[in-house]
């Protein structure tokens, strides 16, 4: 027989466990949309997503207009580099950061759309890519040149396939060593001309190897 101290033990166990389990901890982005999504969405575009990692993203002013601030410093990964991912100085520099495949995909497009192509080239290309690049004698006024004749089926294909990780038409596959393929699903690539993009972690950062 169960004591009655033993029985109060067992219900405060059963009351904390999910009490517990409803006070886990969860991460919280404040984002500025991309001016790009506007411009291809079909449909009302939402205020929040939540991605793979479980971190929600939020479009808009935190509370208050601002985040609170940290108790101690946080690198770039462990913040998720919300308000960092591109830093543009008053003297006209930008610095691009990025350590996911969204991050990338999200730099390539505004990129593309600004015709920043020597950021592309100086700031988001692998090196693997970058040496292949110019072991063919090939330079980056040629890499521009290349660009600009794509720039609209890679602007399409890129933000298709950013779109579609949050709505399951692409997939993620890591091949080892650091490689990353973004494929866009057959279907939901139909009409397009690039669909899969090979990325590279050099460092926390994440590279572009090839787009096809």
């Amino acid at each position: 027989m169960i004591s009655p101290m033993r029985t109060l033990q067992l219900l405060c166990l059963a009351v904390m466990f999910p009490v517990l389990a409803a006070c886990e901890p969860y991460r919280v982005e404040y984002h500025r949309r991309p001016s790009f999504m506007h411009q291809v969405a079909d449909n009302e575009l939402p205020d929040e997503v939540v991605m793979r990692d479980g971190t929600r993203i939020v479009y808009g002013s935190p509370p208050g207009g601002r985040s609170r601030a940290p108790s101690k410093p946080k690198s770039d990964e462990e913040s998720g580099g919300a308000s960092e991912l591109r830093e543009e100085r008053s003297d006209g520099e930008i610095t691009l950061r990025g350590f996911m495949p969204e991050h990338l995909l999200a730099h390539l497009i505004t990129c593309l759309n600004n015709r920043e192509y020597d950021l592309i080239y100086d700031q988001l290309l692998s090196e693997p890519t970058r040496r292949e690049w110019e072991r063919e004698g090939r330079d980056k006024d040629d890499f521009a040149n290349y660009l600009e004749r794509n720039r609209r089926e890679l602007v399409r294909s890129l933000t298709r396939i950013y779109m579609g990780i949050n709505h399951h038409d692409t997939r993620i596959e890591h091949l080892g060593e650091g490689v990353t393929d973004v494929v866009l699903g057959r279907r939901a690539a139909e009409g397009l001309k690039f669909r899969r993009v090979r990325m590279l972690s050099e460092g926390y950062s994440i590279k572009l190897v090839m787009i096809r």
